[in-house]
C-alpha cells in the first residue's frame, strides 16, 4: 500500500489560511470553519489541528476532572448549561429537556463555556471577547476582562478546581469554585497552565500534548520537558494503562507507544483517517483490552497488541461507546442511530434521521449533531441528547 506522507511546512501554512471559526458546534463544538455536519468536503491534510475536523475534540468535554476545556454543553447538578446554536446565548435546561430558560443576552461564538462552582466562564463576542462570567441563575454578570482575549480558542481553562486566563499583559489570573480572584499564583503553576492547549491531557505527573511536530510531555512537579516522539499526531488521541494511542499522521494508522516514549508499535495496517462525502475523519477507542476503530465504513476490533482482528460493524459512518455498547450511525438507513454490543450482536435501532456527528457519552447520555435540514437551522448542525435509561432524546436550541 502506497503511504501518503503530508509536507509538514505545506501543512502548517494551511492551517494558518484556514477561516476563523464560523459558528462551531460541533465542534468547540468543538473549531475552525464549516466541518463536516455542512457537507463542506475536508481533506486529509486540512485535519490538523485548528481545522475543521478538530471542532469535534472541543465540543468534548475533558472527562478528566483535574483539566478541563471549555465546550458547548457541560453537565452540572442535574442541569445541562450550553450555548445555542441557534443563537450562540447561554442557556441552562433539566436532564429531561425540560424547563429551558436563557441566562444572558451575551454571545458566545468562537469558545465553549465552563461551569465553575456557581460560576459560567466565557469569552463575550458581544463586546470585542472580552471575558465574562455569570452565576448559574442567570445573575450577578461580570467582565473579567478590560481588553480582548488573547487566544480565542485556548483562552482559559479549569485545572484541579479553578478556572484560569490570561490577560492581554500576560498576566495569569486564577479564580476558586467560589468565584474568588486567587492572588498567589506560583511560577511553576503559572508555566504548566500556559503550556495548557486544545491538545495536551494530564495523565499522571506529566502534562502531555500533541501537534503535528509530534508529543511531548512535560513533568508537573520540576517543570522539565522531554520529547514522546515525532510522529505527526492526528488530534484524537487516547491513553490506556501506561501506553498512549494515536494515529499519524505521516501514514494515517494506529500506533501505540510507552508513556516514557519507549516501544512504539504499529497496530493497524489500514489507513484509519478515512475521506467522505461530508469529512475526513479517523476514530477509534479503547476498551479494556481491545480497540475498537473505523475503517472504510466499517468498525473492527482488535486487542490492545494489534492481534485478533474481527469485523464488528458493516456500513457505520462514525461510532462511540460506552462499557457495553456501541452506538453507531447506519450508512444504509439514512444515517440513523444504531446500537450493539461490544461483540456486535443484539443490534437496535433507536431513532430514526440525517445523523451527522456523535460526540460522546456521558452522564449515561449520548450527545450528537444531526444534519441541519433547512437554511433556518445551524449550518454545523443540531445539537442533540439522548437519554440512554428512556431512549428520550431532546435538541439542545
Amino acid at each position: 500500500m502506497l503511504i501518503k506522507k503530508i509536507d509538514i511546512g505545506k501543512l502548517k501554512n494551511r492551517i494558518k489560511n484556514i477561516p476563523a471559526l464560523k459558528i462551531k458546534v460541533i465542534c468547540t463544538i468543538l473549531l475552525i470553519s464549516i466541518i463536516a455536519i455542512s457537507s463542506v468536503a475536508i481533506t486529509k491534510a486540512q485535519i490538523t489541528f485548528g481545522s475543521s475536523a478538530n471542532i469535534l475534540n472541543k465540543m468534548k468535554i475533558e472527562l478528566k476532572d483535574n483539566l478541563v476545556y471549555p465546550s458547548f454543553y457541560n453537565f452540572y447538578d442535574d442541569k445541562i448549561y450550553y450555548v445555542s446554536l441557534y443563537d450562540r446565548h447561554i442557556y441552562k435546561i433539566n436532564n429531561d429537556g425540560s424547563k429551558r430558560e436563557k441566562l444572558t443576552d451575551d454571545r458566545v461564538d468562537d469558545n465553549g463555556i465552563i461551569v465553575n462552582g456557581q460560576w459560567i466562564y466565557y469569552v463575550n463576542s458581544a463586546d470585542d471577547f472580552r471575558f465574562y462570567r455569570v452565576k448559574i441563575d442567570g445573575t450577578s454578570r461580570e467582565r473579567l476582562s478590560s481588553d480582548s482575549m488573547v487566544k480565542l480558542y485556548e483562552s482559559f481553562v479549569k485545572y484541579m478546581g479553578y478556572v484560569y486566563y490570561t490577560d492581554s499583559n500576560g498576566t495569569l489570573h486564577k479564580y476558586d469554585s467560589d468565584g474568588k480572584e486567587i492572588a498567589d499564583i506560583c511560577e511553576n503553576e503559572q508555566n504548566i497552565v500556559w503550556k495548557f492547549t486544545l491538545y495536551s491531557k494530564v495523565y499522571g505527573d506529566y502534562l502531555y500534548s500533541w501537534d503535528y511536530d509530534g508529543i511531548k510531555r512535560t513533568n508537573l512537579l520540576t517543570g522539565n520537558t522531554e520529547e514522546i516522539t515525532k510522529d505527526s499526531i492526528y488530534p484524537m488521541v487516547e491513553f490506556k494503562d501506561g501506553w498512549i494511542y494515536y494515529i499519524n499522521n505521516l501514514d494515517y494508522k494506529l500506533y501505540k507507544i510507552k508513556t516514557d516514549g519507549k516501544d512504539r508499535i504499529k497496530l493497524t495496517d489500514e489507513e484509519l483517517i478515512i475521506s467522505g462525502p461530508d469529512y475526513d475523519m479517523g476514530r477509534f477507542t479503547v476498551i479494556e483490552d481491545s480497540i475498537y476503530y473505523l475503517y472504510n465504513n466499517m468498525i473492527y476490533k482488535i486487542k490492545t497488541d494489534g492481534t485478533n482482528k474481527n469485523l464488528i460493524v458493516d456500513g457505520a459512518k462514525d461510532f462511540t461507546t460506552n462499557n457495553k455498547y456501541i452506538y453507531y450511525i447506519d450508512e444504509f438507513d439514512n444515517g440513523s442511530l444504531y446500537r450493539v454490543n461490544l461483540e456486535g450482536r443484539e443490534r437496535n435501532k433507536l431513532i430514526n434521521g440525517s445523523f451527522g456527528y456523535l460526540l460522546e457519552i456521558k452522564d449515561n447520555k449520548l450527545i450528537f449533531v444531526a444534519k441541519s435540514e433547512t437554511v433556518t437551522q445551524p449550518s454545523l448542525g443540531r445539537l442533540f441528547i439522548l437519554d440512554l435509561k428512556n431512549n428520550k432524546d431532546f435538541e439542545l436550541k
